[in-house]
């Protein structure tokens, strides 16, 4: 076999993988776990079904690292701290209402769906979360460290901050509305609660 044809081959099998990984995600929204089926994800990523388990082992290690892929993403859009907490802390809340009204978003619509994996592809995603966590909670611990933020951990905070987040946009999504949220509110509310909680 020839080098370009060598090249042919690496780049089909490239394009098919990302093919699998992308669709993956897709059916496990749309029909979650149960209907997640490797016929139905081979075929929307238009390979053969021979192929994903050339390339995955299993339906279960393909799902997984889809969501490990899709935690890395998510990972790297987090906004690193730029000493303006307000305005990072707005800029965080608008990117996670953008994500989460995408309807792709693991936290409201894949995280229901990983405690049906097997034990060693579950345990392999909860690990990508928790990373995925840890970079949330450093924009808290970050203004902790700077004595911008004091009294309560940086996990608490965090999950203090996001959570009203995901109730808004998961009554939205529920309601089938568009998301109204104001970011700035949110962002002053959470820091009054916080000095308040810490007894400033």
């Amino acid at each position: 076999m020839s080098g370009g044809e060598n090249q042919r081959n690496g780049e089909t099998t490239c394009s098919a993988r990302e093919r699998l990984l992308s669709a993956a995600v897709e059916v496990l929204l749309d029909r979650g776990y149960r209907g997640a089926t490797s016929r139905e994800i081979a075929r929307v990523a238009q390979v053969n079904e021979v192929t994903l388990f050339r390339l995955f082992s299993t339906k279960d290690d393909l799902l997984a690292e889809a969501i490990v892929q899709r935690a890395a993403t998510d990972r790297e859009s987090v906004p690193a701290p730029t000493g303006d907490m307000q305005a990072d802390l707005e800029n965080l809340a608008e990117l996670t209402v953008r994500s989460l009204s995408g309807g792709g978003h693991l936290l409201v619509r894949i995280l229901p769906e990983i405690p049906r994996l097997p034990a060693e592809q579950r345990k392999v995603v909860r690990e990508a979360l928790v990373e995925t966590q840890k970079s949330l909670v450093a924009i808290f611990r970050h203004y902790q460290d700077l004595g911008r933020l004091v009294g309560e951990p940086a996990e608490f905070l965090c999950t203090s901050f996001m959570g009203p987040i995901l109730m808004v946009v998961g009554a939205a999504h529920s309601r089938e509305e568009p998301v109204q949220f104001d970011a700035s509110q949110h962002v002053r509310v959470f820091l009054e609660g916080a000095r308040e909680r810490a007894g400033q």
